[in-house]
């Protein structure tokens, strides 16, 4: 994805990682959001819940692009809960 230009439904993902609204973040998820894609300063939504120490949502997103990268076609992040 490129800088700047992103779906309604990333920019929703976006908006949940700032709020650290987890439930949220995982909805966005589910809906279609991208975490690849970066926002305008060049920033995942990875790096944005690093940057704000919100590290449960930063595991969370890992483990989903993890899962994307092992089975393209799944949009299902393992059902291991994250403590």
């Amino acid at each position: 994805a490129s800088a700047g230009k992103v779906t309604p439904e990333t920019e929703k993902l976006f908006r949940a990682v700032r709020s650290n609204d987890f439930p949220a973040v995982q909805r966005n998820l589910l809906d279609g959001g991208d975490v690849r894609a970066e926002n305008a300063a060049g920033l995942t939504v990875i790096d944005l819940a690093i940057d704000k120490g919100y590290f449960k949502i930063a595991h969370y997103l890992l483990a989903w692009r993890s899962n994307e990268s092992r089975n393209p076609n799944c949009h299902y992040p393992s059902r291991r809960r994250l403590r």
